[in-house]
């Protein structure tokens, strides 16, 4: 690979003092950048690391150098590079290191295709670090390595916390929220953001019945007990409105007249296949509380133009009691139509959004280093 067009990230008239080469790319930096966000170049580049034989001296302002060399693990790290070394690819190995053995075809497209994610992911830290806007990173896979690019140098807390601005203004975000739950909080455990993980473990209670059923399920342990317990309590709570509901006429003059009516209707919205998913509780709760649903059929309406003509005393008394009901049902189904999301405000999804989770419940520790 020849050697490619220089990037300068910086906007201001400072010279570079950092030349970066990735897999020939060269990146010119700063020093006094690059030690403010990263632990790693902090350390290297202080007088009780950096070696002097290593500074380089000449008509350009370039001072440090740096390359990728593989440890003895085998895996690419940046390394001081002396002025002598000529260096437009990687280092083949540490020094005194055997280099690597020759790679089979698939092998060697394999290890092309990761090379070619390092090489993106140290484009995107040196862009953060700039903070120079970046393409994708909208999924925890593209996140992955650019997560473990930053570890190495010690940037995870600046990367996270541009991933998580990123994502947040994505006009997409909540309904990406809904549709990809697990993963969103895989990525958002990783970045330590509260906002993507609490929408998505509320998704996740939401379409728990679905999930649960999932072999494999990858989650942490902790994540699944919490997301068991929470759906746990709102199935109580569906129990307690269900009955509630079913008892709603008990004691009513209108009960014998009613009765008919108020269970057809139930009977219909908790049962209709277009409802009866077992992820479409919103859905289902949203619609036995609009006063559209409390109407009678033709052959109701007829039984009870009937009793109106023999009891005109109690004319329209049905129509009356019916259209009193939406109002007691909203009130019974209320918390479960809560919605406690916190990116998906305004918004009706078909499953329940009202799990609710702690601000001791996250899985991480703020006061805990990157």
């Amino acid at each position: 690979m020849s050697a490619k067009t220089t990037i300068l990230l910086s906007k201001s008239n400072l010279p570079a003092d950092v030349e970066i080469i990735i897999f020939g790319q060269r990146y010119h930096l700063h020093s006094a950048v690059l030690r403010l966000f990263s632990g790693f170049f902090d350390g290297s580049l202080s007088e009780n690391w950096w070696k002097p034989e290593n500074t380089i001296s000449g008509p350009t302002s370039i001072s440090y150098r740096y390359g990728l060399c593989r440890d003895e693990s085998g895996d690419l790290m940046l390394v001081p590079v002396g002025p002598d070394v000529v260096l437009n690819e990687v280092l083949p190995s540490a020094p005194g290191m055997p280099p690597p053995p020759n790679d089979e075809e698939k092998a060697y497209l394999d290890r092309v295709d990761a090379e070619t994610e390092m090489a993106r992911s140290y484009d995107s830290l040196f862009r953060i670090i700039y903070h120079a806007p970046i393409t994708g990173y909208q999924t925890d896979s593209e996140c992955e390595s650019l997560l473990e690019v930053a570890d190495l140098y010690c940037s995870r807390s600046v990367v996270a916390a541009q991933i998580e601005h990123k994502l947040l203004s994505s006009p997409d975000i909540a309904q990406a929220l809904a549709h990809r739950a697990l993963e969103f909080l895989n990525l958002a455990t990783k970045i330590r953001s509260k906002k993507l993980f609490k929408d998505s473990f509320i998704h996740l209670v939401g379409r728990w019945k679905v999930y649960r059923e999932v072999r494999d399920l990858d989650l942490p342990e902790s994540i699944t007990v919490l997301a068991e317990e929470e759906y746990n309590r709102i199935g109580e709570m569906i129990s307690a409105a269900s009955s509630e509901i079913d008892r709603l006429t008990a004691g009513s003059e209108e009960y014998s007249m009613a009765y008919p009516v108020i269970h057809r209707i139930l009977r219909r919205s908790f049962t209709d296949p277009g409802n009866s998913g077992s992820t479409r509780e919103g859905v289902m709760y949203r619609q036995i509380s609009s006063p559209t649903t409390w109407v009678m059929n033709e052959e109701e309406e007829e039984i009870q133009a009937g009793m109106d003509a023999r009891f005109p005393e109690r004319a329209g008394g049905l129509h009356a009691f019916l259209a009193r009901i939406p109002e007691k049902v909203q009130g019974i189904v209320a918390p479960l139509l809560k919605n406690n999301l916190v990116l998906g405000k305004g918004l009706n999804f078909q499953h329940l959004t009202c799990a609710e989770l702690g601000d001791d419940r996250y899985p991480w520790d703020d006061k805990e280093l990157w």
